[in-house]
C-alpha cells in the first residue's frame, strides 16, 4: 500500500514539475512577445505546448505570434486547437477575424468580429479590429467611426489613436493627424505600431506634396519600427515600396526576395518580384513568378493584366502559362454569360482568344462579331481561324458564304477592307485617331496599392483605348521608353506624373500627341477607384475629370472599358473622305467612333468649310454619306470631316 501511495505521489510530482516547466516556458514566451521577438516567442510557446498539450493560453500566444510573423496559415492551425477546447473563446475569435481581414476573406472576418462584438459590445479590442477591417476595405468613414467611438470611451487607447491619426492623414488633415499621433507617442513611443503609423502619415504627406524629404523621413520611421519588431513582414513591405517610390529598383528587389524566402505565402511580395524582374529584362523568371502569384491570389486584376501582357509578347501561343491565363477568362466568360452580362462576357472572350486561340474560342468570337454586326472584325477573325484551323470546315463555309454576300456589307462592297488584318482591332482602311498618352497614375495610398500599379494601370487603360474608336494610345514598349528617356533627362526616379515639362517633352518626341491622361487611384481587395483627368496637350487645359469605381475580380477590366467609353463621348469625332462615288461619299469613321445614321458632319479642306454631309449607312470603321444641301463636286478624297 505504501508503495502505491509513493508511486502516485511520484507521478503527481512529475506532473507538477512538467506543469511548472510549461508555465516557465509560457512566461518566457510572453516576455519575448512583448519585446516583439516573435520568432523566439514561438519556440517557447511550442515548448510549453509540448509539455502541456492542453495549455490553451499557450496555443493562443502561439497563434498571435504567428499572426505577427505573417504566417497566417500556421496561426489558423494554432487557433483550431483553441477552438477544440473552447469554441466560443472571444480572444481566439477576435484573432481569427483579424487573420481573415489580412487574408481578404471579408465575410469570414466580419462574421468572427461581429460574434465577438455581440458577446462583448464595449470591448475596445474588437472595435479596433473592426476599424482596421473597414480601413482595409477602403471604407474609411466606417473605420473612423469605430476609432472615434473607442477614443470617446477610452481616451488613452493607443491603437485607436493611431487609427484616427492615419484617417486624418488620408484626408489631408495633417494637423489633426499629428495631434493624435502625439497623444499616442506620450502613451508608448517605443511601440513599433507608433513608428509604423508615423511612417504612413508621412507617406500620405508625400503623396500630397511630392516632397522627397517626407518620403525619406517615412523610410526612417519604418526602419525604426523594424528595429523594434524585427520579424515584422508588413514593415519590410512598407520599405520595399518606399524603395520603389525612390526609384531604387534593385534595392526593392533584394528586400522583396529576402522577405519572400522567409514568407513564401506572401503573394504581394511575389507580385513585386515578378514586376521588377520584368522591368530588368528577366522575363522568363518574371512569368514564372506571375504564375505562382496568380495561383495564390487570382483576384488581383492589375497583376493579372501585367502577366497577360508579358505572356503575349514573350511566350508562344500554345505555352502552358498562356493556356492557364486563357482558362481564367474562359471561366469568367461562362460565369458572366450565365448572368446574362454579354458585354462583360465578350471582353473575356476576346482576352481568351488572344491568349490561347483555340478552335472553340475562335468559333465563339466569330459568332459574337456576327451578332454585333461588326463585319470588319468578323472577317478578320474568320480569316485567322480558317488559316489556323484548316481542317475546321465550318470556318471555310462561313467565309465563302460571307464573301458571296459582299454587296450586303458596306466595307466589302466598297473594297475598304482589301487586306484583312490578323491583329485584333487593326482596321485596314486608313484612319487617324487622336493620339492620347497615359502617364503614370499616382497611388493615393502607395503602401496598399499592388506593386508597380502606377505603370500597369495606364497601360491597361491604353489597351482598352486601342480596342477601337477615335483615340489611339502608344504601345506599352514605346510608352515606357519615352518615360524612361524623360526620367534620365531630368534625373528623376520613380513614377513619372503629368507636368508641363513632360507635356513639352512629348511634343518634341511625339508631335501628334493631342491628349494626355493622368490621374490617381486607390486599390483595395477586389476593388479599384480611379480619378482621371483628360488634358488637352496644346493648351494644358483639363477638359474633364471622372471618378470611377468597380468591385470584383474584373475591377480593372470594367474600369478600363468604362473609361474608354467615356473618352469616346468627350473627344470630338474627326475623320476623312476616303472614297467618292457619284452621289456617295465614304468616310473612315464608323459606329465604333460613335457615328450614327442621319448625323450631319462638316467637311473642311485647308481649314475652309467645303460643305456638309449626312450619314446614311454606318459600319464599324467606315460610313457612307450623301451631300447635305451642297454640290457633290465640292468634296474630294482626303478632305477633313468633323462633328
Amino acid at each position: 500500500m505504501k508503495k502505491v501511495i509513493f508511486y502516485i505521489f511520484l507521478i503527481l510530482c512529475r506532473g507538477l514539475a512538467a506543469e511548472g516547466t510549461a508555465q516557465s516556458n509560457f512566461r518566457q514566451a510572453e516576455t519575448l512577445a512583448s519585446q516583439a521577438r516573435f520568432s523566439d516567442a514561438v519556440y517557447h510557446y511550442r515548448m510549453a505546448i509540448e509539455k502541456n498539450p492542453g495549455y490553451k493560453d499557450a496555443h493562443l500566444g502561439l497563434a498571435q505570434s504567428y499572426f505577427e510573423l505573417a504566417e497566417l496559415g500556421r496561426a489558423l492551425q494554432s487557433l483550431e486547437s483553441v477552438f477544440r477546447m473552447d469554441e466560443k473563446n472571444t480572444r481566439a475569435l477576435l484573432l481569427r477575424g483579424r487573420i481573415h481581414t489580412r487574408l481578404g476573406n471579408r465575410e469570414k472576418a466580419l462574421a468572427d468580429l461581429n460574434q465577438v462584438r455581440s458577446a462583448d459590445p464595449g470591448n475596445p479590442q474588437v472595435l479596433t479590429a473592426l476599424g482596421d477591417y473597414y480601413e482595409t476595405e477602403g471604407k474609411s468613414r466606417l473605420a473612423f467611426d469605430f476609432y472615434r467611438r473607442i477614443v470617446q470611451n477610452h481616451p488613452a487607447h493607443f491603437l485607436a489613436l493611431l487609427g484616427l491619426a492615419r484617417h486624418y492623414a488620408r484626408e489631408g488633415r495633417s494637423e489633426l493627424a499629428l495631434a493624435h499621433l502625439e497623444k499616442a507617442r506620450r502613451i508608448n513611443s517605443m511601440h513599433h505600431r507608433f513608428h509604423e503609423s508615423r511612417g504612413l502619415i508621412l507617406l500620405h504627406a508625400f503623396v500630397k506634396s511630392g516632397n522627397q524629404d517626407e518620403l525619406l523621413d517615412a523610410r526612417r520611421s519604418f526602419l525604426t519600427a523594424l528595429e523594434l519588431s524585427p520579424d515584422n513582414p508588413a514593415l519590410e513591405r512598407h520599405l520595399y515600396r518606399i524603395d520603389l517610390l525612390l526609384g531604387d529598383l534593385s534595392g526593392a528587389l533584394d528586400r522583396a526576395s529576402r522577405l519572400y524566402e522567409r514568407h513564401p505565402e506572401d503573394a504581394q511580395t511575389l507580385a513585386l518580384i515578378a514586376t521588377l524582374k520584368a522591368r530588368q529584362g528577366q522575363k522568363t523568371e518574371a512569368l514564372s513568378s506571375y504564375a505562382k502569384f496568380l495561383k495564390q491570389d487570382s483576384s488581383d486584376s492589375l497583376q493579372r493584366f501585367a502577366a497577360e501582357e508579358l505572356a503575349l509578347t514573350e511566350l508562344p501561343p500554345l505555352h502552358a502559362i498562356r493556356r492557364s491565363l486563357a482558362a481564367y477568362h474562359r471561366t469568367r466568360r461562362q460565369a458572366q454569360g450565365r448572368l446574362m452580362r454579354r458585354d462583360r462576357a465578350f471582353f473575356h472572350l476576346e482576352r481568351e482568344n488572344l491568349l490561347y486561340p483555340d478552335s472553340p474560342a475562335a468559333t465563339a468570337l466569330v459568332e459574337e462579331y456576327r451578332r454585333q454586326g461588326n463585319h470588319e472584325l468578323f472577317l478578320h477573325t474568320l480569316y485567322a481561324a480558317r488559316n489556323r484551323y484548316p481542317s475546321e470546315k465550318s470556318f471555310h463555309f462561313q467565309l465563302e458564304n460571307f464573301l458571296s454576300r459582299r454587296n450586303d456589307y458596306l466595307p466589302l462592297r466598297e473594297n475598304l477592307l482589301a487586306h484583312p488584318s490578323l491583329i485584333h482591332g487593326e482596321e485596314t482602311v486608313k484612319r487617324q485617331p487622336w493620339p492620347v498618352f497615359p502617364v503614370d497614375f499616382k497611388a493615393l495610398d502607395p503602401l496598399q496599392s499592388p506593386p508597380g500599379s502606377e505603370e500597369i494601370l495606364p497601360e491597361a487603360i491604353g489597351y482598352f483605348i486601342n480596342r477601337g474608336g477615335r483615340l489611339r494610345a502608344p504601345p506599352a514598349s514605346e510608352r515606357r521608353a519615352l518615360l524612361e528617356e524623360f526620367r534620365q533627362m531630368k534625373n528623376r526616379k520613380g513614377p513619372i506624373f503629368y507636368s508641363a515639362e513632360l507635356s513639352a517633352f512629348l511634343e518634341q518626341r511625339r508631335s501628334r500627341t493631342r491628349y494626355i491622361l493622368t490621374g490617381s487611384y486607390l486599390s483595395f481587395p477586389e476593388k479599384l477607384r480611379l480619378e482621371v483627368d483628360l488634358i488637352e496637350r496644346n493648351s494644358g487645359t483639363r477638359l474633364v475629370r471622372w471618378t470611377l469605381e468597380e468591385e470584383g475580380q474584373d475591377a480593372l477590366y470594367l474600369l478600363g472599358a468604362r473609361l474608354a467609353e467615356k473618352l469616346q463621348q468627350v473627344v470630338p469625332l474627326q475623320g476623312n473622305v476616303v472614297k467618292l462615288r457619284p452621289g456617295d461619299i465614304f468616310l473612315n469613321v464608323g459606329s465604333l467612333d460613335g457615328l450614327v445614321k442621319d448625323k450631319v458632319l462638316d467637311v473642311y479642306r485647308g481649314g475652309a468649310l467645303r460643305g456638309k454631309v449626312r450619314v446614311v449607312e454606318v459600319a464599324t470603321y467606315v460610313a457612307r454619306a450623301v451631300p447635305e444641301k451642297t454640290a457633290a463636286d465640292r468634296f474630294q478624297v482626303g478632305d477633313l470631316v468633323k462633328e
